[in-house]
C-alpha cells in the first residue's frame, strides 16, 4: 500500500514541476515575441503580353504601302521575364517574340517577325500580403524583320535579279518610365510556388536614338525615316514567385 502512496506522491511532484516549466516557457514567449521574418530573396517568372503602338508611315515611300500596312498592324509580342527581388529592389530580364504571319500582294509573299529584349528595374514601395506597387524603368530593344519573296517556288534567275527578295531588320531601343501594380494570390496556382500574381504595367515610352538602325543580311542601311511609338505603353502579365528565407 505504501508503494501506491509513493507513486501518487511522485506523480504529483512531476506534474507540478512540468506545470512550472510550461508556465516559465509561456512567460518567456510573451516577453520575447517572435518577429515576422521577411524573405531574403524572391525570384520568379513572368508570362505576359507587350502592348505598344508603332507607326512606320514615314517608310511608305520606300517600302510601299503593302509593307508599311503590315508593320503598322496590331503587334503584341508574348514575353517571358525572369526576375529577382532583393530588399525591395527588383530586376527582370525579358524576351518576347511574335510572328505576324504572311500577307500577299500581287506576286509577293510578305512576312514580319517582331522580337523584343528588355531589362526591367524597380523598387517596391508597397509590398504587402496582397499588393505590390512600384515605379518602373524598362529598357527595351525592338527588332522588326521584314521579308518579301515571290509566291512562286521556282522562278527564273533573270526574274530574281530584277526583283530580288527583301530582307531588312529594323532595330529601335526605347526606355519606358511608368508604374507596376500587381495583386498576390496564394491559391489556385497553375504551378507549385509560394504565391502568384496578376499584374499591369503602364508607362510612357521614349526613344533612346532618333532613327532606327537598319540592316540587310550583309550591310548597314541608312535612312532619315523614323518610327513613331505614340504616348503609352501597357503590359499585362502573370507571375509565379518563390521565396528563400
Amino acid at each position: 500500500m505504501k508503494y501506491i502512496y509513493i507513486f501518487i506522491f511522485l506523480l504529483f511532484s512531476w506534474t507540478n514541476l512540468f506545470g512550472q516549466i510550461i508556465l516559465q516557457d509561456s512567460v518567456w514567449v510573451e516577453s520575447h515575441p517572435v518577429r515576422r521574418v521577411s524573405p531574403n530573396f524572391e525570384f520568379g517568372a513572368y508570362l505576359g503580353v507587350d502592348l505598344i503602338p508603332n507607326n512606320f508611315d514615314e517608310f511608305q515611300t520606300t517600302l510601299n504601302s503593302y509593307n508599311t500596312e503590315l508593320l503598322n498592324g496590331f503587334s503584341a509580342p508574348l514575353f517571358l521575364v525572369v526576375s529577382g527581388n532583393y530588399k525591395h529592389y527588383t530586376l527582370g530580364l525579358q524576351f518576347g517574340s511574335t510572328y505576324t504571319g504572311e500577307s500577299s500582294y500581287d506576286s509577293l509573299k510578305i512576312k514580319l517577325n517582331t522580337t523584343v529584349y528588355g531589362i526591367n528595374l524597380g523598387y517596391n514601395f508597397i509590398d504587402s500580403k496582397h499588393w505590390v506597387l512600384s515605379p518602373l524603368v524598362s529598357f527595351k530593344w525592338y527588332r522588326y524583320r521584314l521579308l518579301n519573296s515571290s509566291k512562286t517556288h521556282e522562278i527564273p534567275l533573270s526574274d530574281y535579279l530584277q526583283n530580288r527578295d527583301l530582307d531588312i531588320r529594323m532595330n529601335q531601343a526605347i526606355c519606358i518610365t511608368g508604374i507596376n501594380i500587381a495583386y498576390k494570390l496564394y491559391k489556385y496556382s497553375l504551378l507549385p510556388c509560394d504565391f502568384w500574381t496578376i499584374g499591369l504595367q503602364a508607362g510612357y515610352p521614349f526613344k533612346l536614338h532618333d532613327k532606327p538602325l537598319i540592316y540587310s543580311k550583309q550591310n548597314r542601311l541608312t535612312s532619315d525615316y523614323k518610327i513613331d511609338y505614340g504616348n503609352y505603353y501597357l503590359t499585362f502579365y502573370f507571375s509565379f514567385n518563390f521565396q528563400t528565407w
